[in-house]
Parts: C-alpha cells; structure tokens; sequence
C-alpha cells in the first residue's frame, strides 16, 4: 500500500518534537539496529547449524546471548531503514552493516559471541558422537564453501594444546560450554584474536548465507 504521508515533514515522526526530544532521535535508530541484529545473528547461527546438515540434532538446550556495544563516531542511520525485520534481512547494506566482526552503524559486538557460534557448531558434532576428525572436517568444509581463503581449524584452535595432545582423531571433542565460551579466554578467542583471515571468513559466511539461505534435505 502508497504511503500518502511519504515526503510530507509536516505529518513525518520527527515534526512533533521539541528541541530535547530531537537530542535523542539516535536512540530510535540504535533501537531499531539491535532489533535487526539480534534476529539476522539468530538467522545466522540457525543457518550454519543447517548447512552442517545436523539440524535433527538439535534435541539439547542451548544459549547464546550477544553482547552489543554501542560505538561512537558512526552515524547509527543506517537502521532507519528497518522497518520491518522480515523486509531488512534482505537488504544488502544491512546486511553489511550487521556482519558480527566488521559491524557499524554505532554497534560493535565482540569475538566472543563469534567463538560461542563456532563452539555450538562443534557441540552439535559431539552430540553425534562424530569423531573429532570428522567434527574438523564438516566445520571446516562448512566455511571452505562460503570463501576460497578459509583458515584450516584445527583442534588446537578449540581446545587447549594439553588436551589437544592426548585427544584421539577418533574420540569426539569433549563437551564445551558455551556461558565459559561467552564470558572467559578460550583457545578459539586467541585463535581468532590473532587469525585476521579466520575473521574475514566467518564474516563471508555471514554474508553469503543471509544472502542465499541453506537449503538442506535431510
């Protein structure tokens, strides 16, 4: 349906306010940023967990709560544009806006939320009882789709290099948790703190499945 109002200032939401209110017109946008964030990272994580094929998997329980910040000097308008989230998640300059390592429109959101995303990805393998051989191997192939430059996870780059020794490529991963995940230094964080490509990577996949959602036949 025609918006009759559109291009009208007087009928517009900002025309009724006063000279205090305009001072937090930001805060509509910010607003309107995390609505669109928080369900586009949501779509993500769901998308990854079906294009590793194991979404029949997904009997247990399981959390992750980003932690946005807010970032000065970058305009927050961009969301403005976010009306409706269904219509936003296929805007390409939200989309862009969005991608959890190379966010802007004044909202940042740290590696840790990165590292909780992958760690859930390697729960649902040890659920399965994969071997972690083959938990590496779907993980890695997952990312390897999505960009030519994919970093080769190792098991060194989830779990500790003690523990990392004594696990066999036939054992499945232990079990991680994803509050310690989401809160503490974990090998992932450092791997990822330090690896720019894997960053890079994880931000491609973002983009890619947003774009073209999985489809997955199970």
């Amino acid at each position: 349906m025609e918006d009759v109002a559109a291009g009208l200032k007087s009928l517009s939401f900002e025309s009724g306010l006063g000279a205090e209110e305009k001072e937090l017109l930001h805060l509509r946008a910010r607003a309107a940023g995390l609505a669109f964030c928080r369900c586009a990272h949501a779509l993500y994580l769901c998308e990854l967990v079906r294009s590793l094929r194991l979404a029949e998997l997904l009997g247990h329980n399981f959390i992750l709560k980003p932690q946005y910040d807010f970032v000065g000097g970058d305009t927050a308008d961009v969301w403005l544009s976010c009306t409706a989230v269904s219509t936003a998640l296929k805007d390409p300059l939200l989309i862009d806006a969005s991608c959890p390592l190379a966010m802007s429109g004044g909202i940042s959101l740290s590696l840790n939320w990165a590292c909780a995303v992958l760690y859930t990805l390697l729960n649902i393998c040890t659920s399965a009882s994969l071997r972690s051989s083959d938990a590496l191997s779907l993980i890695n192939e997952l990312f390897q789709e999505k960009w030519m430059h994919a970093v080769q996870l190792n098991t060194e780059s989830f779990i500790s290099s003690s523990y990392a020794a004594s696990l066999r490529g036939d054992e499945p991963f232990p079990w991680i948790s994803l509050t310690e995940a989401q809160t503490k230094e974990t090998p992932l964080l450092r791997f990822l703190s330090s690896n720019k490509l894997m960053q890079q990577c994880f931000s491609a996949a973002y983009k890619s499945l947003l774009v073209t959602p999985a489809t997955v036949t199970l």
